[in-house]
């Protein structure tokens, strides 16, 4: 049986609880997906989890990102971000590869995609039953005032928030405000003292004080009480220095901005493994 085709779909918000719901809610808003994954806007914000951060994450940020949202597999989380690089594109990439469905809310017009670069990864969340979700008309292109904007949908459609790094200016630090204005959990990656990569982290946690620190996939239970079990049993599977190896390679690439079929590919041409191995070692680790 073969799967229905990927629609495009306008919607008036106000006849949706969902979007009546947020801030300045659009006046449309476009929905691209699968017929059978519109259901995911029916389990939001209830069971949604906003992961976002910097363009240009550092190596231990996107270790905790990947090892974290490995360690949600077979809960009933959605994972939403921006597809934008950095923290945004891995957090969409973990969840395919944890195989938790996963929501794009894009900072352009639906039949734009920015970064270009992500386009794939565009394809491959549409592929596994996500949704891209833009609120701008469909040419429109990407606007620094966009990206600001979408953010209050993100964190709106989202039970949660988890900065997972943030420099002392971030658009993270926007999605971050408009969590706690709608009364939304917010988690905080904690660094050491005066990390720079990590400003913005260190200023939610001193400054916001209903921010969680959020140490591992455990922290969650905060939010999602019923988690525990699944995290608990997922917590016992371990990485082989082997399956380390390409995570480390997965998320160097991820910080330069490539999507992980380019990575793959690379990997492939230098040392002659298949692609197809690849991808099935990278979604037994992550």
């Amino acid at each position: 049986m073969t799967a229905d085709p990927v629609t495009t779909v306008e919607l008036r918000p106000l006849l949706h609880p969902l979007f009546s719901a947020v801030p300045s809610p659009p006046s449309h808003v476009w929905i691209e997906g699968r017929e059978s994954a519109f259901g995911l806007l029916d389990r939001l914000p209830r069971d949604g989890l906003a992961v976002v951060g910097t363009r240009a994450p550092d190596r231990r940020a996107l270790f905790h990102l990947v090892e974290t949202i490995r360690r949600l597999r077979g809960t009933p989380l959605v994972i939403l971000s921006g597809l934008a690089r950095g923290i945004d594109a891995a957090a969409h990439e973990a969840a395919l590869s944890a195989g938790l469905p996963t929501i794009a809310i894009l900072g352009c017009g639906i039949r734009q995609t920015y970064p270009p670069e992500n386009a794939r990864l565009r394809a491959r969340i549409l592929d596994a039953g996500g949704l891209v979700l833009s609120e701008f008309p469909p040419d429109e292109g990407p606007l620094p005032s966009y990206f600001i904007s979408r953010n209050r949908l993100i964190a709106g459609f989202s039970a949660a928030t988890w900065i997972v790094q943030s420099g002392y200016r971030s658009g993270a630090l926007n999605t971050a405000k408009w969590a706690r204005r709608q009364g939304r959990g917010l988690f905080v990656t904690p660094s050491f003292p005066g990390d720079p990569g990590f400003l913005g982290n260190e200023n939610l946690l001193a400054n916001e004080v209903e921010a969680i620190p959020l140490w591992n996939a455990e922290g969650f239970v905060k939010q999602w009480i019923g988690l525990f079990s699944t995290i608990e049993r997922n917590r016992r599977r371990r990485t082989s220095d082997a399956a380390l190896e390409i995570v480390l390679e997965v998320e160097r690439g991820m910080r330069e901005g490539k999507s992980l079929y380019s990575i793959l590919e690379e990997r492939a041409l230098r040392t002659g493994e298949s692609i197809d191995e690849l991808l099935e070692r990278v979604q037994r680790t992550f």
